[in-house]
């Protein structure tokens, strides 16, 4: 039985994300990506049509993904337990990746985003998705009692995001999952 195309679509889209989170937008050639995803240049081009294509529903599909995972990591019962879960997760992920590739959201914010209005667009909705998550476990770690008095909840929650893009630079630059982890201890410091 052949498989349907969406399904070979999927599985293309999951391939481009690997590449392009390997080497970024600009150093990912369509060859690259016909040998990643494993089909002819023809069927790359009509299936998504060109590099930018590609690179913006794979970056949605990763968006989509760590939405999902911020959600879950973010959602707990007790609201810093679960910030330093997400940042200890993050580190870990950060840490284990060979090659070094760190988050392809924050890749793209750094590459494209100045000077591309669709992918600004997702990485300002993947940044949104991230800063909501950080507030609302930090909202219950307030009705906690868990978060210093005064605390301004937004403002918190957008440090907390800019720490990740902070990770992901120096995790790329190739800092250890201890120097990481001291970085992430300092930023978390601010809570309490």
């Amino acid at each position: 039985m052949v498989r349907p195309k969406e399904f070979r679509r999927e599985h293309a889209l999951e391939e481009a994300m690997r590449v392009f989170w390997t080497f970024g937008f600009e150093a990912t050639s369509m060859s690259d990506l016909q040998r990643a995803i494993g089909i002819g240049r023809q069927s790359l081009y009509d299936t998504f049509g060109d590099k930018q294509t590609v690179f913006a529903e794979a970056l949605q599909r990763y968006i989509d993904h760590s939405s999902a995972r911020n959600s879950r990591l973010l959602g707990g019962d007790d609201g810093i337990d679960a910030i330093r879960a997400y940042f200890s997760d993050t580190i870990r992920e950060f840490a284990g990746a060979k090659p070094r590739r760190a988050c392809l959201m924050f890749n793209a914010c750094a590459e494209l985003s100045p000077h591309d209005a669709e992918i600004a667009k997702l990485v300002k909705k993947g940044l949104k998705d991230l800063r909501s998550a950080f507030g609302g476990a930090l909202e219950l770690a307030k009705t906690q009692g868990k978060l210093r008095d005064g605390a301004d909840v937004q403002t918190l929650a957008m440090f907390l995001t800019s720490q990740v893009g902070g990770l992901a630079i120096i995790a790329k630059e190739g800092a250890s999952r201890k120097h990481m982890q001291a970085v992430a201890d300092t930023a978390l410091s601010v809570l309490s």
